[in-house]
């Protein structure tokens, strides 16, 4: 029952960073300034403090944030199991996550299937409730548990977690965000920003996340996190055509195509010991040199 816990061991996931104790003794509305030791642990799976962040993307504030640390990290690496198979011989990490194809010392290169949270408004959010769907609070008992008093063992309600991200997208939340503009996650770490993880009781029934450990309130997204991305690569257009006589439309076609962008690198970018190569660094990020397109779907009307 602890309300500080680490793993003794590598990290399965990225959200674990949110098990580190932040340093930072943060003042404010209902502040921690009177902690002793500095403040709580690093807010990766919950909204940051209001005083530190006023959720408006185009802050400066926007980089303080712990959540962003997702997108600097990996915990994609031989010592979390990067290359184990499953039962159909597809690799996957230690939590079962489908993984890409792997370089010798097992690191991944790329993660295939992912699912951008930004697609919610598309499908109304169902793609991230089937990847949700039976996922229940971790129990207390175990090893190496980390479940929580008064949530363990209950199912999360996906449905409010998926409502929760279309309110998200569609709502502005800051001063600099035209009226009525897609206000789109540009990282996956910001979807941590969700209010129900961590005030109310749409998450868990009969649980006011306010009232729990901050391990709780950052569980769904810990164990997520390593399933979305907001770096989307398939995309659809819609395209109308219209045959004219003069001034006056004779026929029209409509189609809609959904293809894949592949973007093509160098091959001296996927050397995973590019830090202590000559140029592997400037290697490792520059901008892929062509991009390829796998076509999914089309239809005609």
């Amino acid at each position: 029952n602890s309300p500080l816990i680490v793993r003794n061991g590598a990290m399965q996931s990225i959200g674990e960073l949110g098990h580190i104790t932040d340093p930072a003794r943060v003042a404010g509305p209902g502040g921690i300034e009177l902690s002793r030791g500095g403040g709580r642990t690093l807010r990766v799976g919950q909204p940051e403090h209001r005083w530190w962040y006023d959720t408006n993307q185009n802050r400066p504030s926007r980089a303080w944030t712990s959540w962003r640390l997702a997108d600097v990290f990996t915990t994609t690496a031989a010592s979390n199991s990067a290359t184990v198979t499953n039962a159909q011989g597809i690799p996957t990490n230690s939590l079962g996550v489908v993984r890409g194809s792997t370089n010798t010392n097992g690191a991944v290169v790329t993660i295939p299937g992912l699912i951008n949270p930004n697609g919610a408004l598309r499908d109304n959010g169902a793609a991230l409730r089937a990847a949700l769907f039976g996922l229940n609070f971790q129990p207390l008992t175990g090893t190496g548990t980390l479940g929580v008093p008064g949530l363990a063992g209950l199912a999360a309600n996906v449905t409010n977690v998926s409502t929760n991200l279309v309110r998200r997208l569609t709502t502005v939340t800051g001063t600099d965000v035209p009226a009525n503009a897609l206000n789109a996650l540009w990282e996956r770490g910001e979807i941590s920003e969700l209010a129900l993880l961590n005030n109310g009781t749409a998450l868990a029934p009969g649980v006011n996340m306010s009232n729990v450990f901050d391990r709780g309130r950052e569980e769904l997204v810990r164990r997520s996190i390593e399933m979305i991305t907001t770096r989307g690569s398939v995309f659809s257009v819609y395209a109308i055509g219209e045959a004219l006589q003069g001034t006056n439309v004779t026929s029209t076609a409509r189609i809609k195509q959904t293809f894949e962008i592949i973007p093509r690198f160098a091959a001296s970018a996927l050397n995973d010991n590019f830090a202590t190569t000559s140029g592997g660094i400037n290697d490792r990020f520059v901008a892929p040199t062509n991009y390829t397109v796998r076509v999914l779907a089309t239809s005609y009307d």
